[in-house]
């Protein structure tokens, strides 16, 4: 019967205690930072998770172990705390390219209770080392017999980026002449110079190679070499007759009683080649009437 009993509504308020430790998703944190960014750049990183509520919440992030970044806490609209590294000093990658803390998060419960994660971060590389030539000035003598395809000199060039920023690409400067062009190719992944047609010192005794390597970047490394062709014997004497008495049907008529060292003819001779190469002998028929010669 309804005067004997009664519904009776009964709300019970479950309060919270500290008895959860905020922790990290993740024993250890990495993340990537550009060697670039500017003081005071800010990188969010993972936020901890805390089962209680409240004051017994996530409260507190903190940074130890080194003095190149900083922390600071961002409070969201729903209430949920996210650290960010803070960039607090230039970084370089080709200085120091990794760094390793501890990030500690606590509750603000009593006791209060926190946890730690490792906290590694990785300065990521950008292109801000340009190549470098291990020589700037070469000098190479090359004869002007060597096959096409003979190694004229191997260039070697430096970068202290990695990966791509690294990626050396050798080329020939504008200022090359088309001829030196023409005789020689550069690899241009190596660096290696060689014959690519036949060399004539004759034509050209000496070849001068700007070459640039380039990593991508506005500012290319230069190198000089200079390529000396050097003489093979490989021209004969040119003789040119200049009469002094003047032939008639290209022969020089001389009267019987023509006196001895009567002049006929000034003979020059020359070589193309150069030094011990380009010397020559003249001599006539010993048993002619005209086996004098005079310099």
């Amino acid at each position: 019967p309804d005067e004997i009993f009664r519904l009776i509504k009964i709300r019970f308020l479950i309060e919270d205690i500290n008895d959860n430790a905020p922790l990290f998703p993740a024993t250890v944190i990495n993340i990537s930072v550009p060697e670039n960014s500017a003081i005071n750049s800010r990188y969010a990183l993972p936020a901890a998770i805390d089962p209680d509520v409240g004051i017994n919440g996530v409260q507190n992030y903190l940074i130890t172990g080194q003095n190149i970044f900083g922390l600071d806490v961002i409070e969201t609209p729903e209430g949920d705390k996210v650290p960010h590294l803070i960039v607090q000093k230039e970084l370089d990658r080709e200085e120091k390219d990794t760094y390793v803390m501890k990030v500690k998060v606590e509750d603000g419960g009593s006791p209060q209770k926190s946890s730690t994660a490792i906290l590694q971060v990785s300065v990521t590389d950008i292109n801000d080392n340009h190549p470098v030539f291990k020589e700037e000035e070469i000098e190479v003598s090359i004869p002007e017999s060597a096959p096409v395809g003979t190694s004229v000199t191997q260039l070697h060039a430096t970068d202290a980026d990695i990966g791509e920023n690294a990626r050396i690409h050798f080329y020939f400067s504008s200022l090359v002449s088309n001829t030196a062009k023409r005789l020689f190719h550069l690899n241009a992944t190596t660096g290696l110079i060689t014959i690519k047609e036949p060399l004539d010192r004759e034509e050209s005794p000496s070849h001068k190679l700007l070459v640039l390597a380039s990593d991508g970047g506005l500012t290319p490394a230069k190198a000089m070499v200079v390529v000396n062709v050097t003489d093979v014997n490989d021209n004969v004497p040119s003789i040119d007759i200049r009469y002094i008495i003047n032939p008639i049907n290209g022969t020089v008529v001389l009267s019987e009683n023509a006196s001895l060292n009567t002049k006929i003819a000034l003979i020059t001779v020359t070589d193309k080649d150069a030094d011990h190469n380009g010397r020559v002998t003249c001599f006539t028929d010993l048993e002619t009437p005209f086996s004098r010669l005079r310099p």
